[in-house]
C-alpha cells in the first residue's frame, strides 16, 4: 500500500474532483496485471463556503415543482452553517476568488 496526500498548491480550482488511479504490477506467475479506480475529492479542495452574495458572478438556481430542497443537505461536506439548520441558498469561494451562489427555489408555475 502507498500513502500520498492531495492539496492544491495554487490559486486555481482544479477541473475535476475525480482522480483516476492505476497501479501496474506482475503476480506470483510473472503475468503483468493492472488495477484501475478512482476517487473523488472533496470540494474543499477547490474551495470553501462562503456568505450568498446577490451580485456574484456566477450563480445556480435550482428549480422544482416540490418542496425545497435542503441545501446544508445537498453540500454536507461544505459543512455550511444556517439558522434552524434549513437553507435554500448557499455559496462556495473557489480557490481562485470567485465566488459561486446556489439558490433553491420553489417554482410557481
Amino acid at each position: 500500500m502507498a500513502n500520498f496526500s492531495i492539496y492544491n498548491t495554487g490559486e486555481r480550482a482544479p477541473s475535476d474532483v475525480t482522480i483516476p488511479l492505476v497501479a501496474h504490477y506482475t503476480n506470483n506467475h510473472n503475468s503483468p496485471r493492472s488495477v484501475h479506480n478512482s476517487i473523488i475529492l472533496p470540494l474543499s479542495i477547490a474551495g470553501a463556503a462562503t456568505n450568498p452574495e446577490k451580485t456574484a458572478t456566477h450563480k445556480i438556481t435550482i428549480e422544482t415543482n416540490k418542496p425545497v430542497v435542503n441545501l446544508l443537505d445537498l453540500f454536507s461536506e461544505l459543512n455550511c452553517e444556517a439558522e434552524g439548520g434549513q437553507s435554500s441558498c448557499i455559496a462556495f469561494k473557489c480557490v481562485s476568488g470567485e465566488v459561486i451562489t446556489v439558490l433553491a427555489a420553489k417554482n410557481s408555475r
